[in-house]
C-alpha cells in the first residue's frame, strides 16, 4: 500500500492509513486527552531506554525488521501495553491475529459494537454502539480475543443497524504484557472529524 489515500478509499494491501496521517491523528487524540506523551525516533526506540515506558504505540508503522520485531515482542512479554494501529504487517503473530490483505472502505456513518464481556478499561460498556474509522483493514483473530467489531458498512445516512462482520479491536495477552490492535485508521479518523469517541479509545 501507498502512503497516499483518498478518504474513501479501499482496496488491497497492509496498511489502512498513510502513516504521517495516522501519527499525526493519534498525536492529537492523545494531546487533547491531556496525557503526557514522547515521540521516539527509532534509533531512540531500539535503545535500553525503551524500558523506561510502559505502554508503546505504533501507528500505520511502515516496516519493521525482524530485530525491531524481536524487540517490541521482548518489550510486551515482560510487562509492555502495546498498541497498534492501522498495519499489522510484521507483528501478526504477536498482535495475535491473520491479515486478509484487503483494506475495506467505510465512509463516515458506519459502527463499531464493542464484545460482550469487554473489560471495563476498554472505557466503554459491554454491547456499546459506537462510531467506527473510515477505512478497516480486515484481520481474523489467531490467539488473540476481540473487543469489539465493526458493522457491515452502509454508505449514506439514515440507514438500518446492519449485521455484525470482522474485528475492529483486538486484545492479545502475551508474557505478563498485552498487544492492542486498532484494524484501521483511527488516528486519521479522530484528525477529520475529532469524534469524542475515537479520542477515548486511544
Amino acid at each position: 500500500a501507498t502512503s497516499g489515500f483518498s478518504r474513501g478509499e479501499g482496496g488491497s494491501g497492509h496498511r489502512a492509513a498513510g502513516s504521517d496521517a495516522e501519527r499525526l491523528g493519534c498525536g492529537r487524540g492523545l494531546v487533547a486527552s491531556e496525557l503526557r506523551v514522547d515521540v521516539l525516533s527509532w534509533g531512540f526506540a531500539l535503545a535500553s531506554q525503551l524500558s523506561r515506558y510502559k505502554v508503546l504505540i505504533l501507528p500505520a508503522v511502515c516496516v519493521l525488521s525482524r530485530e525491531e520485531v524481536l524487540l517490541f515482542s521482548s518489550w510486551a512479554e515482560n510487562g509492555g501495553r502495546l498498541i497498534v494501529s492501522a498495519n499489522a504487517s510484521g507483528l501478526q503473530e504477536l498482535l495475535g491475529l491473520e491479515t486478509s490483505g484487503k483494506i475495506e472502505a467505510r465512509g463516515a456513518c458506519n459502527y463499531l459494537t464493542t464484545s460482550a464481556d469487554a473489560p471495563s478499561w476498554l472505557g466503554f460498556a459491554p454491547s456499546e454502539l459506537l462510531p467506527d474509522w473510515t477505512r478497516a483493514l480486515v484481520v481474523t483473530e489467531c490467539g488473540a480475543s476481540t473487543l469489539a467489531r465493526f458493522h457491515e458498512p452502509t454508505f449514506g445516512q439514515y440507514n438500518p443497524l446492519s449485521p455484525l462482520s470482522h474485528a475492529a479491536i483486538l486484545h492479545h495477552q502475551i508474557g505478563s504484557g498485552e498487544t492492542i490492535f486498532f484494524a484501521g485508521n483511527i488516528g486519521e479518523t479522530y484528525a477529520d472529524y475529532g469524534l469524542p469517541a475515537l479520542k477515548k479509545l486511544m
